[in-house]
């Protein structure tokens, strides 16, 4: 690895395109001529798009992308310098070319991936042009795409969204994509549930442990899964909303917070408008619009164990 070329950077933040610029110079420098370092931008959800650094070896076929919006937050909000960043992207690098070959075997083995499928909940609308290419499941107002999750760290998860192309690979159908996401999604995001009057105290308490003594004691819940990422998709599971409902004796109205988890509360004379109108004003105000989910909300029937949309 080459010495690192140490340049003299403005105290000021630099605008986003010069963040991207320096960091992929840099990092370039730093792997040497062996590598090439590119930026592409990418499509999100919800039709944002993204800013990604692409490191590829000239002895590998893949590679992998490092999306640089949040550590350019990261940057401004001075939480991480530029020698940080990269050497934070280099660090993740070599733990990824550790996977490299797995990855491989993964994508092309039905038999090896199919433990590791899972399924997220996003906004159908919002995503029209993405769904294009991939297999999905249309459910009120959102849509299940499915997911391979290929590895996991103290960085966090590696997955790839599973496009048409992919099943076709792998030869099997979009019910048999479903009924493995259905069962691996619970295995390895458990659901989790916090009582919104504790949540600040990060009282969380897992779902199977002390359901009844949860929903005793609070009023306002949050839903989402042990791993903190996607957890609104914890609605689809069967068994979590149903002993919920049945504990609080009440249906149950479900408000989906952001792709990550949702808020749930009893059904008690609820006024559905005032809490789509709070939904919508949140989701303007506070959630990053990649993470946006619903701007409506949803019923839970204790008697039929189904849900609507309002």
């Amino acid at each position: 690895m080459q010495e690192r070329n140490k340049k003299m950077v403005s105290e000021e933040h630099m605008s986003f395109d010069g963040f991207c610029d320096y960091i992929r110079i840099a990092i370039g420098q730093n792997l040497g001529s062996e590598y090439i370092v590119s930026d592409k931008e990418t499509m999100g959800y919800n039709d944002c798009k993204r800013r990604g650094l692409v490191i590829k070896a000239s002895s590998i076929n893949i590679a992998p992308i490092f999306y640089l919006d949040e550590l350019y937050d990261d940057y401004t909000s001075d939480l991480k310098s530029l020698d940080e960043i990269e050497d934070g992207i280099i660090t993740a690098y070599y733990l990824n070319a550790i996977h490299t070959n797995f990855e491989v075997d993964l994508l092309s083995n039905w038999k090896l991936a199919k433990d590791q499928i899972v399924m997220r909940l996003i906004n159908y609308e919002n995503n029209k042009s993405l769904l294009e290419d991939v297999p999905y499941i249309l459910w009120n107002d959102l849509a299940i795409v499915f997911l391979c999750m290929i590895d996991e760290d103290n960085n966090g998860i590696m997955t790839t969204l599973i496009d048409k192309s992919q099943l076709e690979k792998w030869g099997v159908t979009d019910d048999e994509l479903w009924e493995k996401a259905r069962e691996n999604t619970r295995r390895l995001f458990p659901p989790v549930l916090h009582p919104m009057n504790e949540i600040l105290l990060s009282n969380d308490v897992m779902f199977d442990e002390d359901i009844e003594k949860v929903c005793r004691d609070a009023k306002l819940y949050v839903l989402g899964n042990k791993r903190n990422i996607s957890g609104a998709v914890t609605m689809l599971y069967e068994d979590v909303l149903e002993e919920v409902s049945r504990t609080l004796k009440n249906d149950l109205v479900i408000i989906p917070s952001s792709i990550h988890e949702l808020i749930i509360i009893p059904n008690e004379n609820s006024d559905y408008e005032a809490l789509k109108g709070m939904v919508a004003e949140v989701n303007e105000m506070v959630v990053n619009p990649r993470e946006r989910l619903s701007n409506n909300i949803y019923i839970y029937s204790m008697e039929t164990k189904t849900i609507t949309m309002y």
